[in-house]
């Protein structure tokens, strides 16, 4: 065997060249008695002529074979140490490094178990030819004749094509000619000049070519070439036959050939369709009696007579006779069944059935057409056809319409029989689910028994006898399935279940009842306690598992006092609901139901829950701050925040109230640091000194009365129906709608989880006297995601996170809680802040924003040039999207109506993408 260096080599020789395919992969590799020692020559450049290669070494003998790239060359044997070989021109096309190697023939070995018979060989070690880059200048070329005409120019639609002659410099012997950038049939001459062969085809029609010279250094610049207009009289074209005359509509391209006399290879086949619009074929020319051309499918889209003729341009030339080209409809002569060698086959049978149609003008992409749907068609050939009919095209009797299309040309139709069948009648022997919860979801019913066809249908009888054929999918001999809607089950009742074989006839199965029911409840227990009871006003809520019937995944809910609560299906048997801390805030009874989520009046009977006194001792409520602490007579109805956040821990629980004026208010707990309550209009109708205290449920021997904090109702410093004219004026100018900027300012976002406060604080819990009054926005977290955990940020902060150098007060936030509009003597909130007056601004605080927003302040009370304000400015109002802000200001430089100020709109832009320019306007 031979060394596995050169096995490596040769595997190396094959990835180099793809003529390694041309090795006998079974060859058995024996050591070889041959050497090559050198090749001469042993290199060469790109585009050099052929040349002979002499291979030097030991061991050569009769039938030894230089291997060049792999291939074999045609070696002579010139002695023990000597091989020569003609190296065609062709091979020195590509600049690289070319194995050679010398093969020396052996004799027969027989196979292995996994080795076909083989002829042992050896080969001897490689050495590597180099085929070096060209050098030189890319060719040039100086002149052009024809063998026709001996100039650079030649007639138009020579039958015999001509030799072009192309004298120049710098040609190599792989240099090729280009006729219009396409390279023809090359001779090299010498290196100033090339022979190359111009067919009929590429001379057939007047006009310039551009002809160049290309080899492995490069491409010559072009030079022209004429073909002229013959100066002898081209004849006519006549026109003799067609290789066809007719073709099926919807027919792919078909080749079409024309014989005549007088053609030449100017001539050409012209398609006239039968709206007599004339197309030229791309033509070939075959000889001086015929051409060919393919006719493009879509000139088979429509049935009719077309026109074939010829066209030869040219003096002399001209168009030809015509002859009739008909294009025709597919038709159906007969149909049969394979299921009964006929038209007709028996309806209801569990499986389709195989269609042949026979008839003529078929194509292949053909469709067999029933009842005007397309079925899976086989060409057979251009007289039969064959589709696969299912078996729900088979369900009842009837007659079929077939046609066939080809393309959208369609063939009469012809009539297929289904006919009658003698079916037998099924049997039920179960239903699943064997029964429903009224109000719920659609589902799907599945139905055992025997005898079930394809035709079967399932069928609904209520207890009136009315009939509902169900929408039925056949699965089996053995099984159906049936789609229950909504409306089946809309109501408490029993149906009847039955397959009907076919659908609609009286051949009936026997009947399963149906029961379609409430869900029932037969016992509640809380996560707390185990049993239908729990202690009033724990700080958390609870999970109430409902034990019953007739429970299912979807379209049930629990009801708490008839109020839905949060459901999760666990079982047939079993539901639980999520009851809040506020469900169970105070002792009493609850009736707990389950329902239809859809339709609440298909709900149980009723449950009772009890919610028993606390018997551990309740907090004292102990509160800290109001949220506002106080409001403009005569305001809109507004939510009070009561924060108990200066507690320990808090003091306040789910059955915690607070009382305006001693008189209790509806009351939302947001946790043990704050309660949020309902304040109406008419509890801030004048200006008064209003007492608000949190009273908790005195139960466990704990609980009581709050200590008390002082709301103030003031007289508003802008009259009431300046008020309005402000809120009307603002609404009108915001395109924000359905959010009217009105006094007195929001103080807490739409959800109350944000609220604004004003303290002496730098931190917005402890108030220290000294401090300078900062805006701050407190967290409540109230309708947080878990893990939210409550806090206080400042608003009114100083560039680079510095204090406000002056007092910032009368806060108003948006609804979501992003932005917050106040009034400040600071001078250090913005940049060139020098006016020493009370400015507005607005807070960007990226609650709730996209990642990557950053807080920031901007002044309001501006112009829209951005000039600030030359008075002071006050009553700010922010409107719910955080865009509009509304003022009052005694500057004249914002475009005040009034040498005195007046009111104003500023539109921040805020939530605009683009296109939106700020800007400050009067609005009275």
């Amino acid at each position: 065997m031979c060394s596995r260096k050169w096995l490596m080599a040769a595997l190396l020789a094959c990835g180099l060249a793809s003529a390694c395919s041309n090795y006998n992969t079974n060859l058995s590799i024996q050591t070889s008695s041959s050497v090559l020692a050198f090749v001469s020559p042993s290199s060469a450049t790109v585009g050099a002529p052929a040349f002979t290669i002499t291979a030097n070494g030991s061991g050569f003998t009769t039938g030894a074979l230089i291997l060049w790239n792999g291939v074999p060359l045609t070696t002579t044997l010139v002695s023990s140490v000597q091989l020569t070989a003609p190296v065609p021109a062709s091979d020195l096309s590509t600049a690289g490094n070319v194995p050679v190697a010398v093969q020396i023939p052996g004799s027969a070995q027989s196979g292995t178990s996994n080795v076909n018979n083989t002829t042992t060989t050896e080969v001897s070690n490689i050495v590597l030819f180099t085929i070096g880059a060209p050098s030189g200048s890319a060719p040039a070329i100086a002149s052009l004749s024809a063998s026709t005409t001996s100039a650079a120019s030649t007639p138009y639609c020579s039958i015999q094509g001509f030799t072009l002659t192309v004298n120049g410099t710098n040609f190599t012997s792989d240099a090729h000619v280009n006729w219009n950038g396409s390279p023809q049939a090359t001779t090299f001459l010498s290196a100033t000049q090339l022979n190359a062969s111009i067919p009929a085809a590429l001379s057939a029609f007047p006009g310039p070519v551009l002809v160049a010279v290309t080899n492995s250094i490069g491409t010559s610049p072009t030079l022209p070439f004429t073909l002229s207009t013959p100066a002898t009289a081209l004849a006519p074209p006549t026109i003799n036959s067609l290789s066809q005359t007719s073709a099926a509509g919807g027919n792919p391209a078909l080749p079409l050939t024309v014989t005549g006399m007088n053609l030449l290879p100017c001539s050409v086949i012209q398609w006239v369709n039968a709206s007599n619009v004339t197309s030229t074929l791309t033509t070939t020319f075959v000889s001086a009696t015929q051409l060919s051309a393919t006719v493009p499918a879509t000139d088979f889209l429509a049935v009719g007579t077309s026109q074939v003729k010829l066209f030869t341009i040219g003096p002399g030339g001209g168009t030809s006779g015509k002859i009739q080209f008909t294009i025709l409809a597919p038709t159906i002569t007969s149909l049969s069944s394979s299921t009964t060698s006929s038209n007709t086959t028996p309806s209801c049978s569990p499986s389709g059935f195989t269609l042949t149609v026979n008839g003529a003008n078929f194509v292949n992409g053909s469709v067999v057409d029933w009842n005007g749907s397309p079925r899976a068609t086989t060409f057979v050939n251009s007289t039969q056809l064959t589709a696969t009919i299912p078996a729900s095209d088979i369900a009842s009797a009837g007659t079929a319409s077939i046609t066939v299309s080809n393309s959208g040309v369609s063939s009469a139709a012809a009539s297929f029989t289904i006919s009658a069948a003698s079916l037998p009648a099924a049997v039920i022997a179960s239903i699943s689910p064997a029964g429903a919860t009224a109000g719920t979801a659609a589902f799907s019913l599945s139905v055992a028994g025997n005898n079930f066809l394809p035709c079967s249908s399932v069928q609904w009888v209520d207890s009136s006898n009315n009939l509902t054929q169900l929408t039925t999918t056949f699965v089996s001999s053995t099984q159906l399935t049936a789609a229950v809607t909504v409306a089946d089950i809309a109501s408490v009742k029993t149906v009847n279940v039955a397959v009907a074989n076919p659908a609609s006839s009286a051949n009936t199965s026997n009947s399963v009842s149906f029961p379609i029911a409430l869900p029932t409840i037969m016992s509640l227990s809380a996560s707390t306690t185990s049993s239908n009871t729990t202690p009033a006003c724990a700080p958390a809520g609870i999970t109430l598992t409902v034990n019953g019937t007739n429970f299912v995944p979807s379209g049930l809910v629990v009801n708490w006092n008839g109020a839905p609560r949060q459901t999760t299906f666990v079982s047939a048997t079993q539901l639980t609901a999520a009851i809040s801390a506020t469900d169970t805030a105070f002792p009493g009874p609850v009736n707990v139901t389950v329902s239809s989520s859809t339709i609440p009046s298909l709900s149980s009977l009723s449950s009772l829950f009890t919610i028993a006194p606390s018997t551990t001792p309740l907090p004292v409520p102990v509160i800290t701050a109001l949220i506002p602490f106080n409001m403009p007579a005569k305001s809109l109805a507004f939510m009070l925040g009561v924060d108990a956040s200066g507690a320990s821990g808090g003091s306040l629980v789910p059955c915690s109230v607070v009382q305006w004026n001693g008189s209790p208010r509806t009351t939302t707990f947001a946790g043990p640091t704050g309660l949020n309550a309902a304040i109406s209009a008419a509890d801030v109708v004048s200006a008064s000194m209003i007492p608000v205290t949190v009273f908790t449920l005195k139960d466990g021997g704990g609980g009581g009365t709050s200590n008390a904090l002082t709301f103030t109702v003031f007289t508003p410093p802008v009259p009431a129906a300046r008020i309005a004219s402000l809120a009307q004026s603002a609404a009108r100018a915001s395109s924000a709608t359905a959010d009217p900027v009105a006094l007195p300012a929001p103080s807490m976002s739409a959800d109350r989880r944000y609220a604004v406060v004003v303290l002496a604080s730098t931190d917005g819990v402890t108030e220290v006297s000294g401090t300078p009054e900062n805006v701050f926005v407190r967290d409540t977290c109230a309708g947080a995601p878990a893990g939210c955990v409550p806090s206080v940020s400042i608003a009114s902060i100083g560039l680079n996170g510095n204090p406000a150098d002056g007092d910032s007060i009368s806060p108003s936030i948006s609804a979501d809680g992003r932005y917050v509009a106040f009034l400040s003597s600071a001078m250090n909130l913005v940049d060139s802040d020098t006016n020493a007056v009370m400015d507005v601004f607005v807070r960007d605080t990226c609650a709730g924003a996209p990642s990557g927003c950053t807080p920031s302040t901007q002044r309001v009370s501006v112009a829209t040039d951005g000039a600030q304000a030359n008075g002071a400015s006050t009553s700010a109002t922010i409107n719910a999207t955080g865009r509009f802000i509304t003022f009052e200001s005694a500057a004249t430089n914002l475009g005040a109506i009034s040498s005195s100020g007046g009111i104003f709109l500023r539109d921040t832009c805020a939530g605009v993408a683009s296109g939106c320019t700020p800007s400050t306007q009067p609005l009275d």
